[in-house]
């Protein structure tokens, strides 16, 4: 679990940079953790954007109380993003998000570094999306609001 500068293709990292907190769910025929950053760096205090062996991690807000992000991987890489942990303000004309709020950053790679696309704007989660993704929201936060 780590930056695409430890991620390795073949499986594993050169350096993990989190550790699993609890233990792994199955949810969907998803492999769901949480995981949180070891030590106390903050060049990676969001979650990484390439997995190791799961589908889905989670990241626990940093009083410890509640998960405040998802993190959904497809081979390895991260393709979505669902924030709720904070408000997030539209511009031009986009939505807003009160914390509480999921919105979606969609993420892509750019010569082979996975990033949230700038060309997408946050955005409420799809009907698709709910239907695949929302038990795990409602695993990970039960009030969180998915529209």
């Amino acid at each position: 679990m780590g930056g695409h500068k430890n991620y390795s293709a073949g499986g594993g990292f050169s350096q993990y940079l989190y550790h699993t907190e609890g233990q792994t769910a199955i949810i969907n025929g998803m492999r769901v953790k949480i995981i949180a950053k070891i030590g106390e760096d903050d060049h990676h205090s969001g979650l990484p954007f390439y997995s190791n062996t799961s589908d889905v991690y989670l990241k626990i807000e940093k009083s410890g109380n509640q998960v405040e992000q998802a993190i959904i991987y497809v081979n390895r890489k991260a393709v979505l993003e669902f924030d709720w942990g904070h408000p997030h303000k539209g511009k031009n004309g986009n939505p807003s998000f009160k914390k509480g709020e999921v919105h979606v950053h969609e993420l892509h790679e750019v010569n082979g570094v996975v990033q949230r696309n700038p060309k997408v704007n946050p955005r409420w989660m799809s009907a698709a999306e709910m239907a695949k993704y929302g038990d795990i929201i409602r695993y990970a936060n039960p009030n969180a609001k998915m529209r």
